[in-house]
């Protein structure tokens, strides 16, 4: 018999060791729950700091043109739809995300945990994985800031390159050369965007790694619960992980469709944008679904076992009950037996063997489509001014 454990070691368990960024603006797991006040606090803040000072100097240089194109400003600030994209909604969403991950573990795993779901049947080794794995998480945090940093000065110097060879007349330029909003754009705005998410998109593949490991750790047991009212297995934390992933990837596809908006005003496109709107799309159409499924695909395997263990439970009971028929009789006073080990049967044969339900899932299909109706919309939008001047011209 397995003896379980109500202590919880993962509400010590730390994932932003060497995190500047989580140390400095992510509560501890160990603190009250107060992060949902603070998201407005840093929601507001990120307004402030990435939109609105830019849209204050764009005004400033422009003379109060933010909308109107004119021949040498093709994109005035408003127009720009990538920056609009970018800071009113991906940048806030990729933050929050990522200062809400030093809960994340602790907390989804904890549930699962106290609900009997994950049983620690080695006190001793189990946290002797937490303890090798916040230091692993230490390295990728290190990697990860360092891949971010790489990531944003590339961008940065990217934008730089086009921005002042290609001379597009977006609102960052003015006569031909960068202006104060635009080395806002360039220094701060582009780097700290790229840092964010290449480093949360390497925290995510670590904590793909973290799960896998936990569920052949010698210290933990993952038991099925076929019956469980999340319709999951009782596993619907775990699926909560994938989702998040799918809502940071949706924001990176409405992104490329954002930029798609933008090369098309632009006075002298480079084809590098176009490079870059092709290969984002490949990857978001791949990618998407393999970061959903990917936290999922090791306790796939345990409810999948648990299932499989289930049925063969079941058939041999009814081969008892076939090996106990002697004559006529016994097969009369034997079918309810058999009609309800069949019932049961029909009943496994529906357990889920994913840690999601059917919730979850038009979730995620709706986070995954939702950069193409995006681009439906936004098409529709453009025609929709000529298309109702020609049914109300007379």
């Amino acid at each position: 018999m397995v003896k379980r454990t109500t202590r919880n070691p993962l509400v010590k368990f730390e994932t932003t060791r060497w995190s500047l960024l989580h140390r400095l603006f992510a509560p501890s797991p160990l603190q009250p729950p107060s992060f949902r006040f603070k998201r407005i606090v840093y929601y507001a803040v990120s307004l402030l700091l990435f939109y609105l000072i830019p849209l204050i100097l764009a005004s400033m240089e422009f003379h109060n043109n933010l909308w109107t194109p004119q021949p040498s400003l093709y994109v005035p600030y408003l127009r720009d739809w990538n920056v609009q994209c970018m800071f009113l909604f991906t940048f806030p969403v990729l933050l929050m995300l990522l200062l809400s991950e030093r809960r994340l573990l602790p907390k989804r795993l904890g549930d699962v945990l106290d609900a009997g779901i994950l049983t620690i049947t080695d006190t001793k080794a189990f946290s002797e994985f937490l303890k090798t794995w916040g230091k692993k998480y230490g390295v990728v945090n290190i990697i990860g800031q360092l891949l971010g940093l790489t990531a944003g000065v590339l961008a940065s110097l990217g934008n730089y390159q086009y921005l002042t060879s290609e001379h597009p007349w977006t609102w960052q330029l003015t006569e031909g050369s960068v202006n104060v909003s635009g080395w806002l754009f360039l220094i701060l705005l582009i780097p700290l965007f790229f840092f964010i998410a290449v480093f949360y998109l390497i925290r995510g593949f670590a904590t793909i790694a973290f799960l896998h490991s936990l569920v052949k750790t010698p210290g933990i047991q993952v038991k099925l619960e076929p019956f469980h009212p999340d319709n999951s297995g009782g596993l619907s934390p775990i699926g909560g992980i994938g989702l998040r992933n799918q809502l940071v990837l949706a924001t990176g596809g409405i992104q490329v469709v954002m930029l798609v908006l933008v090369a098309k005003n632009l006075n002298n496109p480079s084809p590098m944008l176009y490079i870059l709107q092709v290969a984002g799309a490949a990857l978001y159409l791949v990618g998407a679904p393999l970061m959903f499924i990917g936290p999922l695909l090791p306790f796939r395997k345990v409810m999948l076992n648990g299932k499989r263990q289930l049925l063969k439970t079941i058939g041999d009971i009814m081969q008892k009950l076939i090996e106990g028929i002697e004559n006529q009789n016994t097969i009369a006073d034997l079918s309810k037996d058999v009609q309800a080990v069949e019932e049961l049967r029909s009943l496994v044969r529906k357990v889920p063997v994913w840690p999601f339900d059917a919730i979850t899932l038009r979730r995620f299909i709706v986070l995954y489509v939702l950069p193409v109706v995006t681009i439906i919309a936004t098409s529709f939008a453009h025609e929709l001014p000529g298309l109702v001047k020609s049914i109300f011209r007379f």
